[in-house]
């Protein structure tokens, strides 16, 4: 593994474990996403 690597596993633990703000690490945008009911209801 490289030193890259590590630096990043580093900073997603930071975010994801320690409540870290990252915005590389956002995976939803800020605004509300609409679902399909298809989705909720198993079709």
């Amino acid at each position: 593994m490289s030193i890259l690597h590590f630096g990043h596993l580093a900073s997603s633990f930071d975010h994801w474990l320690m409540g870290v703000p990252k915005p590389e690490y956002d995976v939803a945008p800020h605004e509300e996403v609409p679902i399909k009911r298809a989705t909720i209801d198993g079709n």
